[in-house]
């Protein structure tokens, strides 16, 4: 299979979407969640809004056209409008390699989101990829978080992409892992 990967455009927006809705937590069977699911909803009316650094990067089929995954990068004020990341930024500043990072010195990786037939085949690192590149002029470190019911999620950044966990917290019964990586080659 071949990818093509790139920053997306307002003609991604609606596939965005769809993809979003089949693999929001919500729209997951339960019995289902441990192999995936997202948790932060973005609109066409907020996809609309954006401006760098706040961007979504999109992998595409390249014999189809067909949107086979999506990740958000931006800033972390830009994600305070959502409850679940004001908690998450509340736990600022925490360490990476022993010396303080802040909101304003990193950017929020994620959500990230594969099509259930195109995962563990190479899309993640390719996403993954073009986010780093596309941050490493004006972030050495990108942070994110994941609910740790996400198993499937925490494993691969953790063990495939070697994310470094720095802080854990629950929040509203759930638990979450804050982790980190950096930019640069």
């Amino acid at each position: 299979m071949s990818v093509l990967v790139r920053v997306a455009t307002p003609s991604d927006y609606a596939d965005i979407l769809a993809l979003q809705e089949e693999n929001y937590l919500d729209n997951v069977a339960p019995d289902k969640r441990s192999d995936g699911f997202v948790s932060t909803r973005f609109s066409l009316e907020l996809m609309q809004q954006l401006e760098v650094p706040n961007r979504f990067y999109v992998a595409r089929e390249e014999e189809t056209g067909k949107l086979v995954g999506y990740v958000f990068a931006g800033s972390w004020r830009f994600c305070a409008i959502w409850p679940t990341f004001e908690v998450a930024i509340a736990r600022f500043p925490i360490k990476w390699k022993g010396e303080p990072i802040s909101i304003e010195s990193t950017f929020q990786y994620g959500p990230v989101c594969i099509a259930q037939d195109f995962r563990g085949q190479g899309v993640l690192p390719r996403l993954f990829e073009a986010v780093k590149v596309g941050a490493r002029d004006d972030f050495p470190v990108g942070t994110t978080w994941i609910n740790a019911a996400n198993g499937r999620s925490l494993k691969a950044h953790v063990q495939k992409l070697g994310f470094v966990p720095l802080d854990e917290w629950e929040w509203e019964d759930k638990r979450f892992v804050m982790l980190g990586f950096e930019t640069g080659l």
